[in-house]
């Protein structure tokens, strides 16, 4: 997330950069040693199920490709940049996380004393799990366990019947926009959403040991932030007192807003084998929604009084507003106020010290 933000174009020509990593992932042995029926991961010769290459375990291939460009001119500069990422997971089974991206960030400077920002990403990720909770159904609970595990005739590759696939879906943008009217008056604006969407689904097919009649379920999560905030500073002398005396006032909001959207369902018995949706099943065994919103509200004003750019005597208030507070989010509905006040005095700029 930081890089969304600190990567940025330059003027002049385009710079390309392509970056490649490979690599293996993988474990040592797994499992207890030197037991008669051979109850570990790493080789299970002989047993019901146990794949060709003799081990539930496999060396996974990592590979990472990134491809970016930056450039521009002095009103426009632009870094783009895409990537890839594919990991194979070491289970000896059909076991994967795939993740594909793309990064824009522009900076417009065509305007005196303007400057506007706008950062963005997209983020896609596709996993394959492969069941391996700690229970009945998971593959290395039930192979270190041996013929004591839950798998019909200890073939405990029946258990990767069943698909467990999620994918998550993820936007981010963000814009800054700074105008400086004249020297020591500044604004500044800050807009952002943050939005993700993850879909998760489990699926036994018909026949599947431990469901016969089959099951499937299915968790979808939307997540979407959106914020925003403005600050204005205006620093400047004090009128009829010397150069030694400043002032310095900020004033500033902030909106922020934050919902979560979840619907799960879970459903069994299908008619006959193929592939399914939930509204095939003939028993729902699960259902539920969660809705929850949160909207946070608050503004400050600070004066800051300087003298010899050595004493300061500060004063000011916040005010928050949170819909926790009441049903709906009102400024004058369960605001609390924070006043301020503070004196700072540097010792240390005298020659003495």
């Amino acid at each position: 997330v930081i890089q969304i933000f600190t990567k940025r174009g330059r003027a002049g020509r385009p710079r390309w950069t392509l970056n490649v990593d490979q690599g293996l992932s993988f474990v040592g042995h797994v499992g207890p040693k030197g037991d008669e029926r051979g109850l570990n991961l790493n080789d299970c010769s002989g047993e019901p199920g146990c794949p060709e290459s003799g081990s539930w375990l496999r060396t996974g291939w990592v590979q990472d490709y990134d491809l970016s460009v930056r450039g521009g001119t002095e009103d426009v500069t632009y870094y783009l940049s895409v990537g890839s990422n594919n990991t194979e997971g070491i289970m000896n089974a059909d076991q994967s996380s795939k993740m594909r991206n793309f990064r824009g960030n522009f900076t417009f400077n065509g305007f005196e004393d303007f400057q506007v920002r706008v950062n963005s990403s997209y983020v896609r990720r596709d996993v394959v799990w492969v069941p391996n909770q700690d229970g009945d159904e998971g593959l290395f609970w039930n192979v270190v366990r041996g013929d004591q595990g839950e798998t019909p005739d200890n073939d405990d590759s029946a258990i990767l019947e069943q698909d467990l696939d999620q994918f998550i879906n993820q936007f981010n943008i963000g814009t800054q926009i700074d105008w400086t009217p004249s020297n020591g008056f500044r604004h500044r604006l800050n807009t952002g959403m943050d939005y993700s969407s993850s879909h998760y689904i489990y699926y036994r097919p018909v026949g599947y040991w431990s469901t016969p009649d089959g099951e499937r379920g299915t968790d979808i999560e939307n997540r979407l932030t959106l914020s925003t905030d403005y600050r204005i500073m205006y620093g400047s002398g004090i009128p009829f007192l010397s150069e030694d005396w400043s002032s310095n006032l900020a004033a500033g909001a902030q909106y922020t807003m934050r919902e979560h959207l979840g619907l799960r369902a879970d459903v069994r018995d299908f008619a006959g084998p193929g592939e399914k949706r939930l509204q095939n099943g003939t028993e729902r065994w699960n259902s539920n929604e969660e809705e929850d919103r949160d909207e946070i509200f608050g503004f400050f004003v600070q004066e800051e009084i300087g003298w010899k750019n050595r004493a300061f005597l500060t004063l000011g208030f916040r005010a928050d507003s949170h819909s926790s507070f009441g049903d709906d989010l009102e400024v004058d509905y369960g605001l609390l106020t924070y006043p301020k006040a503070q004196f700072t005095y540097t010792l240390s700029d005298h020659d003495f010290w």
